[in-house]
């Protein structure tokens, strides 16, 4: 007899995520990951607010489409933070480091905040 929708979901096993989703998955650089997924996540953003292809986005920034294709499916593996903070700027966008004093965190690893526009922010802590 075949089983139910309900009695397969109550065999699924749920785990609470840390955060980080490359850091669950035990992939190493987890972090950088993160900090590049919150760009990518950010540059897609703006593309979808200005309406903007993949073609276009690859003529503003300098880097070619299939690149940006891979970006946009997770491939990060080629790319550097800074060379994603440069696309930013490319796109028109001010980007600003801030370095602030924080209390003692548990890890090592000091929060890094992303944000974009009005009210988007995400937050990535190590």
């Amino acid at each position: 007899m075949a089983r139910t929708a309900k009695e397969k979901m109550n065999d699924t096993r749920v785990t609470r995520s840390s955060g980080n989703v490359f850091a669950d998955l035990g992939l190493p650089d987890a972090e950088d990951l993160l900090h590049k997924s919150d760009l990518v996540i950010g540059m897609r953003r703006i593309m979808e607010v200005r309406n903007l292809t993949q073609t276009r986005v690859a003529e503003l920034t300098g880097v070619d489409q299939p690149t940006l294709s891979k970006l946009f499916r997770g491939n990060f593996s080629n790319i550097t933070v800074d060379r994603l903070l440069t696309m930013l700027t490319k796109l028109g966008h001010k980007v600003t480091i801030s370095i602030d004093d924080l209390p003692e965190l548990e890890s090592n690893q000091a929060p890094l905040t992303v944000s974009f526009g009005h009210g988007q922010e995400t937050t990535a802590v190590g």
